[in-house]
């Protein structure tokens, strides 16, 4: 398995880096967790080099740090926050806040709830939403993040009672907040 997934690493380049980072999600739904490491650091670093676009860079490793947040490494993220930053395109912006935000929100309250929310995603939600949440089209107020629907509008209410119920909840932001 380890020497066929090393060839999946090798065979990627621009013009398939869409469809084998697809296949290297899927099989890292469902890989030992003695892949995992391995795999999700080359799947960070796959992304981060032939990404097509800062959205689907953003998508990915969200992807990635719902599924196996405790193998992201912190220079994973930190490469992540820097292209979103360095985007300077205030779309790129609202996309990272809506999906880190549904990732994050979907982790503590959805349907589907994590037992332990991955630490990555919860500093990268709240350095992105601290940065750029500013550029979200606020919708109608609502009274908490458990009132937001999954591929609902980010409201500044959902948004920031999501940081309280991080900060609360001890999740320690020091990467983020060093970046």
């Amino acid at each position: 398995r380890r020497r066929a997934l090393e060839l999946v690493y090798a065979l990627v380049n621009e013009t398939n880096a869409s469809t084998l980072t697809k296949e290297l999600l899927d099989y890292l739904h469902v890989a030992d967790v003695e892949f995992k490491a391995d795999l999700v650091e080359k799947l960070c670093q796959l992304v981060s080099m032939y990404a097509p676009s800062v959205a689907f860079y953003v998508d990915t490793v969200t992807e990635v740090m719902v599924e196996a947040g405790e193998h992201i490494k912190e220079n994973a993220v930190r490469s992540l926050l820097a292209a979103v930053s360095a985007s300077g395109d205030d779309s790129v912006y609202r996309h990272s806040c809506q999906a880190l935000f549904t990732a994050c929100w979907e982790c503590y309250f959805g349907e589907n709830r994590k037992t332990r929310t991955p630490g990555s995603l919860a500093c990268a939600t709240c350095w992105v939403l601290g940065e750029y949440g500013d550029v979200l089209d606020i919708g109608v107020a609502q009274a908490n993040a458990k009132d937001f629907a999954a591929g609902g509008q980010v409201t500044a209410s959902a948004a920031v009672a999501l940081i309280e119920h991080i900060v609360e909840n001890g999740r320690e932001c020091s990467g983020a907040l060093g970046f």
